[in-house]
């Protein structure tokens, strides 16, 4: 089981420094407290929906939804340094995160990118939960999981 971990002062400072933006720190609504009850801290990019949100949080997850948040926007470099920070595993249907040279899977606790842009959202939240469900994290920590209707490939 993974606990959440909240930012030091000095994450938060760096990527408010870099990104102009403000992230989830021991004051956000994940806070310490609650860190028993998260299973495992998911940050899912902005294209992905907010129907696997709710499904993951039901789960028990953390989740930090980029488009419920200040997030909107963030760069691809942005995301990845939010995701680093938090220990997170990275949820995501953007392909540039499959570039292993920019983006190493090790760096973070995963990446789970979901190919196939023509999902409805209920199919999305299928696919991811049913991944996640059959899989311990020790199987596809720090490598890159891609996700479509029919497969799976970890590498």
């Amino acid at each position: 089981m993974h606990s959440l971990r909240t930012l030091s002062p000095y994450e938060h400072r760096e990527l408010r420094h870099r990104t102009g933006r403000e992230f989830a720190t021991s004051n956000s609504p994940l806070k310490r407290r609650d860190c028993e009850r998260v299973r495992q801290v998911i940050v899912l990019d902005e294209n992905v929906s907010l129907a696997l949100a709710s499904a993951l949080r039901e789960a028990g997850h953390g989740v930090i939804a980029l488009a419920e948040t200040a997030g909107r926007g963030m760069t691809d470099t942005e995301v990845w340094e939010l995701a680093r920070a938090r220990r997170a595993i990275l949820i995501t249907r953007d392909h540039g995160f499959t570039n292993p040279v920019r983006f190493r899977a090790q760096e973070v606790e995963a990446v789970i990118y979901v190919r196939r842009g023509n999902l409805r959202s209920e199919e999305e939240v299928v696919l991811v939960m049913g991944f996640l469900a059959a899989h311990e994290l020790d199987e596809y920590k720090g490598r890159l999981v891609t996700l479509w209707p029919g497969g799976t490939r970890i590498r």
